[in-house]
């Protein structure tokens, strides 16, 4: 059985979705990903949700609000 049949999808539809090119906001997204994996894993698994949008917001990276 092949994937498309697996997927009920079309195989040319298959194929279109597997080489497609991922967005800016999918490329965007893995990078910020990485990033937050590397500062949870400095912090020692340490850092809650508030603590890493400030760790993030002073790399450079304007994500969330930060604390008033």
């Amino acid at each position: 059985m092949a994937m498309s049949d697996t997927l009920a999808v079309s195989l040319i539809g298959y194929y279109q979705w597997r080489n497609a090119q991922h967005s800016a906001r999918v490329l965007q997204a893995k990078e910020i990903k990485v990033k937050i994996a590397k500062v949870y894993a400095a912090s020692c698994g340490t850092y809650g949700s508030l603590r890493m949008t400030v760790a993030l917001n002073g790399q450079g990276k304007k994500l969330g609000s930060q604390p008033a």
